[in-house]
């Protein structure tokens, strides 16, 4: 991260027009939903659910990622 400090990336997110968002209540909860997996990394099935739940679109170049598109999740790359 060169010179970079953990505390400089919410408005390095933020400058170019993303938006940062806190996992909410009804994603964690609701993630048991997700009932394809073709992958097991919990961060990244967290990540997919919470696209799918919020109608988001997840920049990813994961292929196992990719095969979420059949459950509702809008990818690019």
């Amino acid at each position: 991260m060169g010179n970079l400090q953990p505390d400089d990336l919410p408005q390095l997110i933020i400058d170019p027009g993303f938006r940062l968002e806190n996992l909410s209540i009804n994603d964690s909860s609701s993630l048991f939903h997700l009932t394809a997996i073709h992958h097991k990394d919990p961060f990244d099935r967290m990540l997919i659910w919470i696209a799918i739940n919020n109608n988001y679109t997840l920049i990813s170049n994961n292929q196992n990622i990719q095969l979420y598109k059949e459950d509702g999740l809008k990818v690019i790359w």
